[in-house]
């Protein structure tokens, strides 16, 4: 019988292919299946990438994970010569064979790294240019012309491949997609042979207003866009027990919290009599992209509900569906608690102006003896339900509809996410905070640095950069805080 052994009696030394990817929750979410292949193959697997939360589920691949902080929205040089220093001392650590680059930020900083250690295999995958690629103006242009002196020059070598999702993207390099160092992986985006452009049905005029979203004399608007209510209306009653205080994750200086409407069509025709079976019809069961370990019932462009303005909610009885989204303050709080079990465990919970219930579904899964989720919508009571049970803590998840504001409620820990948007409604729960925070209440904050969060009475306690909607937020990626409150 033949031995796989070496001359001498030493093994073969396997393989070793290193991937290069910024964030673990994107290795986890994309790329498992790659690694397991890899393996299967005979491989020895490392996955370099900013560790969070998503450790476990890397290395249950039987992948070897090695931490390195990179933040995947900068594009500093400085920053980016210096994360390839420390990677190219990684590399030759781990004796890699093969350097596997994932995104932009990835293949720039891996391929540099690969480069300085004397790596010559290695895999580019592109997964998208972004605003690089959208860009039509001469700076656009001129960065893409960097990027492909950069990725097929000194980034490159004779043994170099590219992986790309559409061929659009290796043209835009420079590549020919039928190349065989090239390999196009179908399944991302849409086949545009299949959905073919159509132009738009007849609309009447879309007439700009002045700055702020309101019309000037004689503007008035006639394309509807979603609109936020708290600032485009003023409150209808500023006192009293039943005082408009929704609280809906969003409103106010969410930059982007609107879409153009679809001209026809539709199907929501009239104020559901079962927002559970709204919701399921409405929404899409997705994980949350900062917190994957959680998934919710989330609208989408893929959605009707995503296309629909307030002003069409409104008629059919519907408040404007801001549980239907996963805010960048909400899941900033989601992941540190989940990270950061300590703070939840065996304790008694209140998610202020839960929204989706996402904040309170990460405290019931870090161990807190029971949660309350508060909202006033009561969509957004039907969507806390349906997602807590998504998740599996449905027995400790409580929605309460009541408004708790000036209240003192039985709990050890307060959870608020991105409820700062209003000047006075802000300044009404800071002052309510303070107080429980005064009786012995640890209160954190999820905030992206909305208009109003009051900054003096708080000590940050971390910082993510949250994949978000663009249309949302006006960004990809929202640099996001965490915060306690100090007395």
């Amino acid at each position: 019988m033949q031995s796989d052994a070496a001359p001498g009696n030493l093994p073969v030394p396997m393989r070793r292919l290193v991937f290069v990817v910024t964030e673990d929750w994107f290795f986890a979410s994309h790329f498992l299946p790659m690694a397991r292949a890899a393996i299967g193959m005979g491989l020895s697997v490392a996955v370099v990438t900013r560790v969070r939360a998503h450790r476990a589920a890397i290395e249950a691949t039987g992948a070897q994970v090695v931490a390195l902080e990179a933040e995947r929205a900068s594009l500093n040089p400085m920053a980016a010569g210096y994360a390839a220093g420390q990677l190219a001392a990684i590399l030759k650590a781990l004796k890699a064979d093969i350097v596997h680059c994932i995104a932009l930020r990835g293949i720039l900083v891996g391929g540099t790294a690969a480069a300085m250690a004397g790596i010559p295999s290695r895999v580019f995958a592109l997964t998208g240019l972004g605003l690089v690629g959208a860009r039509s103006d001469r700076l656009g242009r001129a960065a893409r012309l960097a990027l492909r002196a950069l990725i097929r020059g000194p980034l490159a070598s004779s043994r170099t491949r590219f992986l790309f999702e559409n061929p659009d993207d290796a043209l835009a390099l420079g590549l020919d997609p039928l190349d065989r160092a090239v390999t196009v992986v179908g399944g991302a985006g849409v086949d545009p042979a299949v959905f073919v452009p159509r132009p738009l049905p007849p609309m009447p005029p879309l007439r700009a207003g002045s700055p702020g979203g309101r019309a000037g004399p004689g503007d008035r608007p006639r394309a509807p866009v979603r609109r936020c209510r708290s600032r485009r209306r003023p409150r209808r009653r500023r006192a009293g027990p039943d005082r408009d205080r929704r609280l809906h994750r969003g409103c106010g200086d969410r930059p982007r919290a609107r879409r153009v409407a679809r001209a026809a069509g539709g199907l929501i025709v009239r104020a559901p009599d079962d927002p559970a079976g709204f919701i399921r019809a409405n929404t899409r069961l997705r994980p949350v992209p900062h917190a994957p370990e959680i998934r919710l019932h989330v609208a989408d462009e893929a959605t009707e509900l995503w296309q629909r303005t307030e002003e069409e909610l409104q008629e059919i009885g519907l408040p404007p569906p801001f549980w239907a989204f996963a805010w960048a303050g909400g899941q900033a709080l989601a992941r540190y608690v989940l990270d950061n079990p300590g703070v939840a465990e065996g304790a008694r919970v209140l998610d202020f102006a839960s929204g989706s219930g996402l904040v309170a579904i990460a405290a019931a899964r870090a161990g807190a003896h029971h949660v309350l989720a508060s909202d006033l919508d009561p969509f957004a009571m039907a969507a806390i339900r349906l997602n807590a049970a998504a998740n599996g803590v449905g027995d400790r998840v409580a929605p309460v509809s009541d408004d708790l504001l000036g209240t003192v409620p039985r709990v050890d820990l307060v959870l608020a996410a991105d409820v700062f948007y209003e000047r006075d409604l802000a300044g009404a729960v800071t002052a309510w905070l303070v107080g429980l925070q005064a009786r012995g209440v640890t209160v954190l904050i999820g905030d992206p640095g909305r208009t109003y969060l009051p900054r003096d009475r708080l000590d940050c306690l971390a910082t993510y950069a949250v994949p978000v909607s663009r249309a949302l937020e006006d960004a990809e990626i929202k640099r996001s805080h965490v915060w306690r409150l100090r007395g």
